[in-house]
């Protein structure tokens, strides 16, 4: 293949059963990228001049079309990442500013998950904290935002919705990536709301979990 790499047809015979095989391969490379072509005949001549001329044609055009979708992807996810970073450095700035100017943990959560939802792409956006008066000390949901729902036209909480009850899946980051099957007890909410996949970050304060966010998407 090294000499086939170098535009020059390789010839092979080759017995598959009771039939003998001509091969002919030809690779070419361009940049990182590489690209080989095997063609098979019976027939004792194959492949005649033209037939290799018709081969490396078919391989330059298959090295270009490679290489040309590889520097797209990579060109889509620079472009990918950079809208991430803007976007993280978009939300950063906005919690810092509903951080500084709260003066109710309410409203600064909501305001805090408002941003998540519109500069994150996520389709819900939820802030628990610690119900102290609870025995084992329950998250319950302070706050949330959905897409699409302005603040005034969200439902109210019913009493006792969305609870966590185990602290220790609430201590540690995780993700979920299809809810759509047997979800954790404390999730079936989010079943139930249609979303499909779920990201959750804890908020510690002194190594004691205080809170948890959680965004989650409707769509893979």
């Amino acid at each position: 293949m090294q000499e086939s790499l170098a535009g020059e047809v390789l010839r092979v015979r080759m017995s598959i059963g009771a039939d003998r095989l001509r091969l002919a391969s030809l690779g070419q490379r361009m940049g990182p990228e590489r690209m080989a072509v095997v063609a098979g005949s019976k027939r004792p001549d194959f492949p005649t001049a033209e037939e290799a001329f018709l081969l490396r044609a078919a391989v330059s055009q298959a090295v270009i079309a490679v290489y040309g979708a590889a520097m797209l992807a990579r060109e889509q996810a620079a472009r990918v990442e950079a809208d991430l970073r803007a976007a993280q450095r978009a939300l950063g700035a906005e919690v810092g500013a509903a951080i500084a100017g709260g003066h109710e943990l309410g409203p600064m959560l909501e305001r805090c998950t408002e941003a998540m939802v519109r500069l994150l792409g996520a389709s819900f956006a939820g802030a628990w904290t610690v119900d102290s008066s609870a025995d084992g000390g329950v998250l319950g949901l302070r706050a949330y935002s959905r897409a699409g729902v302005e603040s005034e036209d969200r439902r109210p909480l019913a009493e006792g919705a969305f609870e966590i009850h185990d602290r220790d899946l609430a201590r540690r980051p995780n993700v979920i990536e299809d809810l759509r099957f047997d979800p954790p007890g404390d999730l079936l909410w989010a079943k139930e709301e249609g979303m499909v996949a779920l990201a959750g970050h804890p908020l510690l304060v002194d190594g004691r979990v205080v809170g948890l966010i959680r965004i989650a998407s409707s769509a893979f």
